[in-house]
């Protein structure tokens, strides 16, 4: 078959899963075809010797310029991302595909790539999560405790793209995700949308234990230095382990995170909570 590859993807789980999807696709005998903003992750993971072609719309990351037009700023930088998503739909469109697999969007994270396709052009979107900052519990509370300005300021903004990502979202013929648990948030997030489980395999005999390496008291974090991927856990693990009165005080447990980028202050306040603990 003649399949379109799409996603908007930054280095990451994420993007390692699709290309592996690409790659198994192409050993079973498929045509693929590459399409991406310029601004999805390039380099990390090459899909170079798999695709037949790669077309780019250009968009630039956004970046925050004036902070006090920021809601307005950023709406009208998603409009224009909904443009660009809308010209390549078209291109896709008359290409004459057999169907197309989508990954996510660190924009939208639903591609609104997704509404424009033809209706004859079978979809399935690959969905790891929905944006987890407009819909796990932790946010909503904090998104509570904003004062009455900031809910005024930033509000308005979110309900459009939630409205927005649940319509995207709406347009696929199929829903996968990883797990259980991300069917059900799916689920809760997207009334109506019945994602289906397809567990990311392990190839058992690369990653197994191995009897010549002498085990270390650490505990590994992996992800962007980002709140959403609580590397804070580790310490708190690591931190209480050292505190035990049984546990051998000559022996301490290190925490070591392996991260490709970092938000706001993430990295200064796990440091600084990793000194308050002794990690």
């Amino acid at each position: 078959m003649k399949l379109a590859i799409y996603h908007n993807l930054p280095t990451g789980g994420a993007l390692h899963h699709l290309s592996q999807v690409a790659r198994a696709l192409h050993q079973a005998g498929h045509e693929l075809h590459l399409f991406t903003p310029s601004c999805a992750e390039q380099k990390f993971y090459s899909f170079k010797d798999i695709i037949l072609s790669h077309s780019q719309i250009q968009r630039e990351k956004w970046t925050v310029s004036r902070p006090i037009l920021n809601p307005i700023l950023y709406r009208n930088y998603l409009k224009k991302c909904i443009n660009q998503e809308k010209d390549l739909a078209e291109k896709i469109n008359s290409a004459g595909f057999d169907g197309i697999y989508l990954g996510q969007c660190q924009t939208w994270t639903e591609p609104p790539l997704l509404k424009f396709l033809s209706k004859d052009l079978p979809s399935i979107l690959y969905c790891a999560e929905p944006k987890r900052s407009f819909h796990e519990e932790r946010y909503l509370k904090q998104i509570k405790a904003w004062p009455w300005w900031k809910k005024a300021y930033r509000l308005p903004t979110i309900s459009w793209m939630k409205k927005g990502q649940y319509e995207n979202i709406q347009h696929a013929n199929k829903v996968l995700c990883n797990s259980t648990f991300s069917q059900k948030n799916i689920s809760k997030a997207y009334p109506g949308i019945e994602a289906e489980v397809s567990y990311i395999g392990v190839d058992s005999d690369e990653f197994q234990p191995s009897k010549e390496v002498t085990k270390k008291h650490q505990l590994i974090s992996v992800g962007a230095l980002d709140p959403s991927k609580n590397h804070g856990m580790a310490i708190d693990i690591a931190g209480a382990i050292n505190q035990k009165p049984e546990h051998n005080t000559n022996i301490k447990f290190e925490v070591k995170i392996v991260t490709d980028r970092s938000y706001g202050r993430t990295a200064d306040e796990l440091q600084e909570k990793a000194k308050a603990l002794n990690v």
